[in-house]
């Protein structure tokens, strides 16, 4: 078991966690492009990237977004990794085949 504690997060793992995400969460973009989800539609009470996402999925606790390294580091994603998937969440990456990824999983078209 303490041997799980330490394995790093695999991407498919990651991405097949964040698809679970759009059963309990509404996800869309921000006027910047931002992919983020919310909790209640109707009140907006907490926003969500894709890794503070998948992280209150598999532990229940909500982190801001800008937190999302403190949320990356409990999910044993590596901080450069975390910060790729964040900035291709942001629309500021140089991944676009990243984004297309978290676009994908997280139910949206993409938005030209």
């Amino acid at each position: 078991m303490a041997q799980d504690k330490k394995r790093l997060m695999p991407d498919d793992e990651f991405f097949e966690k964040l698809r679970e995400t759009r059963a309990s969460l509404s996800w869309g973009y921000r006027e910047s492009g931002a992919v983020r989800a919310v909790d209640r539609p109707e009140s907006a009470a907490y926003d969500f990237c894709p890794i503070t996402a998948v992280h209150h999925l598999l532990t229940g606790r909500y982190y801001n977004t800008q937190f999302y390294g403190l949320a990356a580091q409990e999910l044993r994603i590596p901080f450069a990794r975390a910060f790729k998937i964040a900035s291709a969440a942001d629309g500021t990456g140089r991944d676009p085949e990243l984004r297309r990824r978290i676009i994908e999983a997280v139910g949206l078209t993409e938005v030209a």
